[in-house]
């Protein structure tokens, strides 16, 4: 019989991959909005990390400007749901995100303009490689103008790699920032075009196994 290493020796384990969740969000809207028409837009949050994200938190800010915003209407959720990683394919025992039991959804006017969505149960938690699409819509504020662009930043600020139940459960917290967005931006002819702007989340911290 061999013992690698030697009975009362050190030895070296393998080497040890440490599992976190990581999201990236990215934020669509349409190419065009006029006064007094829905635009639809939807939130993109992607798990790119090894584990799941639980109570996902995203916060979305709206414009408001001199030009004009999306203020000071409150948005209208109309669909929230967690799908494959090709963002069509339902994941099974997901099925849409029922507000005030699977989400909590709130909205702070002006000068805020903040939009926030916080998944609550299982049906909300995002696995690899999955996605939560959430999809909402609003309008224009009364005074914008012709020709504006409105820049819009929405981003991921918190979660976590367990339910509550799990004391000892890690959070990861995130500043809403514009340090590396993901950009969409209108050129059509309809004068009034937005931009659309959404951070992501690259570095997830990493905690050691408890013994």
């Amino acid at each position: 019989m061999f013992y690698e290493p030697l009975p009362g020796e050190w030895g070296i384990s393998p080497p040890l991959t440490i599992a976190a969740p990581q999201l990236v969000v990215t934020k669509t809207g349409p190419a065009t909005m006029n006064l007094g028409q829905w635009g639809q837009f939807g939130i993109d949050v992607r798990n790119t990390g090894l584990s799941d994200a639980w109570d996902v938190k995203v916060l979305d800010r709206l414009p408001d400007g001199a030009t004009g915003g999306m203020c000071n209407m409150t948005p209208e959720v109309l669909g929230a749901r967690v799908f494959a990683d090709d963002g069509v394919t339902p994941v099974p025992g997901k099925g849409p995100l029922v507000p005030g039991t699977d989400f909590w959804l709130s909205y702070s006017g002006a000068p805020a303009c903040e939009l926030t969505f916080t998944s609550l149960t299982s049906a909300g938690v995002i696995g690899p490689n999955e996605r939560l699409i959430v999809t909402y819509r609003t309008q224009l504020d009364a005074d914008s103008q012709d020709g504006a662009t409105l820049t819009n930043v929405a981003g991921a600020i918190q979660w976590f790699n367990g339910d509550s139940s799990i004391s000892g459960r890690q959070p990861y917290t995130r500043t809403l920032t514009t340090a590396h967005p993901g950009r969409s931006t209108t050129r059509t002819h309809t004068p009034l075009r937005w931009t659309s702007r959404a951070t992501s989340s690259r570095r997830p911290s990493r905690t050691a196994p408890q013994a």
